[in-house]
């Protein structure tokens, strides 16, 4: 089995009072990160998942958004389209009142 050298990312897990550009590199062709998404979990160098939980909850908001803004349009063409068969109907029922 071969790398795909040009998916491959290397991260180096450290302490925070460590920098990452004293360790070498382990391959050369290999370009280092301080970020790395493996299996859809965003992972820091110093173990940190601030930017996982930032891209989750960005998910959710659009997430949230989306179905706010279709509930919003669904109460909206509700509204829309009942008010007038709504007046339709009560001026019918005004006319027969008024008639008899």
């Amino acid at each position: 089995m071969t790398a795909n050298l040009l998916k491959t990312v290397e991260i180096v897990f450290h302490k925070p009072n460590i920098t990452h550009d004293l360790l070498p590199s382990v391959m050369l062709n290999v370009g280092r990160v301080a970020v790395a998404k493996l299996l859809g979990v965003y992972l820091r160098h110093d173990l940190n998942f601030s930017q996982h939980v930032e891209f989750v909850v960005a998910t959710c908001n659009h997430y949230l958004l989306a179905q706010l803004k279709n509930e919003v349009l669904a109460y909206l063409q509700l509204i829309l389209y009942s008010k007038p068969l709504f007046l339709t109907k009560f001026y019918m029922l005004c006319h027969f009142f008024v008639d008899t």
